[in-house]
């Protein structure tokens, strides 16, 4: 894929090696911010992973990135491992869904285990970090923030419905996110494991660990296909990376 927007994957290389490729790729002009998280993995996931978020520069081929981002994998002797598709993205979708925002998963119908703060985020620029976050519009989510507002007092779905504000025709969606608000779990709504999916996968990528399986030639990744639908930012589709 060929762009210059903002773009994002999930990783496998360790945070060291990764903080130093995306330094020298800002340093040689050729993206201008990165962030990335680290996550343990869900109960329906089997490997430590990394959310990684780019601005470009100027135009990248993701193919190349997947190249450069190579590395020999610590725990398996003759693997690599790399950031194996790279999509589209938006900042205020990523670092929501990359902190796993309770508010944000449940508004998309979802739930997860762990939760992170923006204090485990890395970045170029921890400043610009703070700027970007403080800049982000959470108007979408007062109807979420409210229930969860009204469950920490202890109320009960129906004494929240009766308190007024939630549409009759849409009271079954409401009691949803209203239940997914007090989950511990992973919950996916039926969507694929983003980790763990199977469709696809490039040549020569286990599709399981994202290790490559042997070492690349010239063009070992083949580049996902524009609209791959891993990761959108619809309400009702797959989460960002």
């Amino acid at each position: 894929m060929r762009t210059s927007k903002p773009i994002a994957t999930i990783s496998y290389n360790t945070p060291e090696f990764l903080k130093l490729k995306l330094e020298e790729l800002r340093k040689a002009g050729r993206v201008s911010e990165w962030y990335f998280i680290q996550h343990q993995p869900e109960e329906d996931q089997k490997k430590p992973h990394i959310h990684l978020y780019v601005v470009p520069s100027k135009m990248l081929q993701t193919d190349d990135l997947t190249r450069e981002f190579l590395q020999p994998d610590p725990a398996n002797n003759g693997k690599f491992v790399t950031c194996p598709r790279w999509v589209s993205s938006k900042f205020p979708d990523w670092y929501l869904y990359s902190i796993h925002d309770q508010a944000y998963l449940a508004s998309k119908g979802q739930s997860r285990q762990y939760h992170y703060r923006l204090g485990d985020i890395q970045a170029y620029d921890q400043d610009a970090l703070e700027e970007s976050v403080r800049e982000i519009d959470l108007t979408s989510l007062n109807a979420v923030k409210r229930m969860m507002d009204a469950q920490q007092v202890g109320l009960t779905f129906a004494q929240f419905f009766r308190t007024g504000g939630v549409p009759v025709n849409a009271v079954r969606a409401w009691e949803q996110a209203w239940e997914l608000l007090l989950m511990s779990g992973t919950y996916r709504a039926g969507r694929e494991n983003p980790v763990e999916a199977q469709e696809a996968p490039p040549k020569g990528v286990d599709p399981v660990t994202g290790e490559f399986t042997e070492e690349p030639q010239e063009n070992p990744v083949e580049a996902p296909q524009e609209g791959y639908n891993w990761v959108t930012i619809d309400p009702d589709d797959d989460l960002p990376y």
